[in-house]
């Protein structure tokens, strides 16, 4: 009787997404990473087809925290998940990745972070450079836009945060980024 038993087994069709290659193109597309702070302070963060930010733009990546780091981490990521999913588009509570777990808005850890919540930043593929920029931060007394270059969009986050001239001088003490 046991040999009269056939193991049937289905084959799984397995598909490879590479994640960090997802992220890697999302400024080569030509896509816009675009920020800002909310009326209570929470940084959101989306990655968005084009350069122009309008309230209803389509989002391709969203993320919204307590601080711009984690902000920026939540919109990559959902901008990952939305391409293996084989998405247009998303929403920005579509993944839970967008939104829960959130820290609580408070101290402003880095420049980046301050720039985000103090005005608007954006990262961007400019030939073979990338361009991070802000509404403010540039000029003699940091009321004019400012914008950088550098070779990828780490260094450009650390130039615009190096180059940025806050109003608040002890800002410039505090480290570029941070994961705290």
């Amino acid at each position: 009787m046991a040999e009269e038993i056939e193991v049937g087994r289905s084959v799984v069709d397995s598909r490879t997404f590479d994640i960090a290659d997802a992220i890697r193109s999302i400024l080569p597309k030509g896509h816009t990473i675009h920020g800002y702070s909310s009326g209570n302070s929470t940084r959101m963060l989306m990655v968005l087809a084009t350069r122009e930010y309008a309230d209803d733009a389509p989002l391709l990546g969203f993320g919204m925290d307590g601080n711009a780091e984690r902000a920026l981490g939540r919109a990559l990521f959902t901008y990952a998940l939305r391409e293996q999913a084989g998405l247009d588009v998303i929403t920005e509570k579509q993944f839970p990745e967008s939104t829960e777990a959130q820290i609580m808005a408070g101290d402003n850890n880095s420049k980046f972070d301050n720039i985000v919540w103090g005005a608007d930043f954006w990262l961007r593929q400019e030939m073979d450079e990338v361009a991070a920029g802000s509404g403010y931060g540039g000029g003699v007394i940091g009321m004019d836009p400012v914008e950088v270059r550098a070779n990828d969009p780490l260094a450009a986050i650390v130039l615009l945060a190096d180059t940025y001239k806050f109003l608040n001088p002890t800002v410039a003490r505090l480290p570029a980024i941070s994961l705290g």
